[in-house]
């Protein structure tokens, strides 16, 4: 071998351990990379942070590994979106059938309450005169539930309503509020009441009031007061519940006694029962 050939030899040997040991440097950085889990700036997921058997690191199936989990994430998060819609929308579902529900019961209710209080009016037929001496063949002078007294009927209410409610039911029924016009109707009204109330405030609405002037009392039939019956300081237009004081007039007491002055002013919006009257109907009727 002539020297020229052996210092080629040795320069080429040289160079290749150079090479080999910048290799084996890059390899190192490989794997101190992939035990930190970063590649080239990006992040790799831990299970993939390890070098193949050649030495590289497996970044490639770690963004895959991410782009999976991306599009796992973006899909659960459209599903959670899809079913909170779909339970504000069932909620809103619910609501609309409770408010329906609640309507109809309400209704349900107040025809109840009118089909259980008010008979529907029909108007009485003439009888035949009865067999001379046969007085219990006469038909009735008052409907069912109507109590008879100087030639009016009487309806005495148990359901409670304020008095414009209480004057449109006893219309509905064929008369009005009761209107007072004599000492012996009054004594009649007060002692029909003494058997019906059961309380202190167990009042009965009657026709008489003075919302439309105050202080001028007048009677369904816009008839002004004439005979009064009012009780002890009554009436005071008292505006402790209601600020528009007391233009409707109830009557009653627990105990009978010979005072008849047993009228008491309060406010209309109050429930109250009531005392209906109509007028008798001439001749032997049939009410049906």
């Amino acid at each position: 071998m002539s020297e020229d050939d052996l210092l080629y030899s040795i320069v080429n040997f040289t160079r290749g351990n150079a090479q080999l040991e910048r290799d084996r440097k890059a390899g190192e950085r490989e794997k101190v990379a992939c035990s930190k889990g970063t590649w080239d700036g990006f992040k790799i997921p831990a299970p993939n942070n390890k070098p193949d058997p050649t030495g590289r690191c497996t970044v490639t199936s770690g963004r895959a590994a991410l782009l999976v989990l991306g599009a796992l994430l973006a899909a659960s998060v459209v599903a959670f979106g899809l079913i909170f819609y779909e339970i504000i929308q069932t909620k809103e579902r619910l609501q609309r059938m409770t408010d329906e529900r609640d309507a109809v019961v309400k209704n349900l209710t107040a025809v109840i309450q009118r089909r259980c209080e008010v008979k529907p009016y029909k108007p009485c037929e003439t009888c035949p005169e009865p067999p001379e001496g046969n007085i219990a063949n006469s038909c009735e002078k008052c409907e069912e539930g109507w109590n008879s007294h100087g030639g009016n009927c009487y309806y005495f209410s148990t359901i409670k309503l304020n008095w414009k409610e209480s004057r449109r039911q006893c219309q509905h029924q064929g008369g009005d509020l009761v209107k007072i016009d004599s000492n012996k109707e009054q004594e009649f009204l007060k002692l029909e009441l003494s058997k019906k109330i059961v309380e202190d405030e167990d009042k009965f609405w009657i026709g008489l009031t003075d919302s439309k002037e105050e202080k001028k009392w007048l009677w369904p039939d816009n008839s002004p007061l004439s005979l009064s019956f009012w009780s002890a300081n009554e009436p005071d237009n008292w505006m402790g519940h209601n600020p528009e004081g007391e233009d409707c007039v109830r009557m009653g007491e627990r105990a009978s006694s010979a005072d008849l002055k047993s009228w008491f002013d309060n406010s209309c919006k109050v429930p109250h029962k009531r005392i209906c009257e109509k007028p008798e109907q001439s001749g032997h009727l049939k009410c049906v």
